[in-house]
């Protein structure tokens, strides 16, 4: 592998909607990184009922000036929704940045999550098989703290990608096309998750959010995810003020930092593939278990309903 120079400073995508206290502890945190651009795009409110927390979301937005002068601000004047939300706000970003990192408002950088980019970045500029560069990921490795491995699964609790491998997916994440035509298509190395969110978004449930289509869209094309052994982001959102999570969530424990890792020097694979033992891992990790005997009956019932209207309707 060739050594190029690392990025000085990264661009940085954040993405907003109503959360403004989790969003000014993110600005808080990003006043000690050297950021190159800096973009944010808050969603427009759904109804009255969000007009507040949208207003207030929005102004802690334009307080970024105060730090990142040049930082471009975008205000939606509608509500896109959280996926079109992402998918324009990355675009955007990526249509003046190489390189960027991509951030959700409850997702705070941790020290080292930089260097680490960075070094990422320099690693693999010219190896198209890597899409991203994870910045976290709940998968429980044996590896040094400083290590890293390829995953087929894409992680979405901060991530970087590049201008060019973006473009190039986008296409593709439209909501019209799909990867596998048949749940029972996707590989069993993404875990069950992503076949029953396939399965209900074609029942008309818009269970497919743009992580997962990504997701499934970048395991179809056999591009990679390169993940650090370590946390290197802390996601501050799973407290019930989030879309897809509860209040005090007991995944929260996973996303707490454990280390700060200023200046190290991280270590890259020797190939660029996935195994398969970490292929099982997150296989297990993802897969949907039914929790308790009356768990499994509902998981049961819920099926033979869905059968008995008849999946050929839906194309599944």
């Amino acid at each position: 592998m060739n050594k190029q120079q690392p990025l000085s400073r990264i661009a940085v995508t954040i993405l907003a909607y109503r959360r403004a206290e989790k969003l000014e502890q993110l600005r808080l945190a990003l006043r000690s990184f050297p950021t190159a651009e800096l973009f944010v795009f808050c969603d427009g409110a759904r109804g009255a009922a969000d007009e507040n927390e949208c207003r207030q979301t929005q102004q802690v937005a334009q307080r970024f000036l105060e730090d990142h002068p040049g930082a471009k601000i975008v205000v939606r004047e509608r509500n896109l929704g959280l996926n079109q939300n992402i998918v324009q706000g990355i675009t955007t970003a990526l249509s003046t940045a190489p390189f960027t990192v991509v951030l959700e408002e409850d997702v705070i950088p941790q020290p080292g999550l930089f260097e680490y980019l960075a070094q990422a970045e320099a690693a693999y500029r010219d190896q198209h098989q890597v899409f991203s560069i994870a910045a976290f990921h709940p998968i429980v490795t044996e590896e040094g703290p400083l290590t890293t491995f390829f995953s087929r699964r894409f992680f979405c609790w901060g991530w970087a990608t590049w201008a060019d491998r973006w473009q190039a997916m986008l296409p593709l994440l439209n909501g019209t096309t799909w990867p596998y035509e048949h749940y029972w298509q996707i590989p069993s190395c993404m875990g069950t998750d992503c076949q029953w969110a396939h399965r209900q978004h074609r029942m008309g449930r818009k269970a497919m959010t743009w992580d997962r289509l990504l997701a499934l869209w970048t395991l179809q094309h056999d591009l990679l995810h390169l993940c650090p052994s370590t946390r290197l982001t802390e996601n501050i959102g799973l407290d019930g003020s989030g879309e897809n999570c509860t209040a005090n969530d007991p995944a929260r424990r996973l996303f707490e930092p454990v280390n700060s890792f200023d200046g190290a020097v991280w270590e890259f694979p020797e190939s660029i593939s996935a195994t398969e033992a970490m292929d099982e891992k997150i296989r297990a990790y993802f897969t949907n278990r039914p929790r308790g005997h009356w768990d499994r009956i509902r998981k049961r019932v819920n099926y033979e309903l869905a059968r008995l209207r008849g999946l050929k309707k839906y194309g599944l």
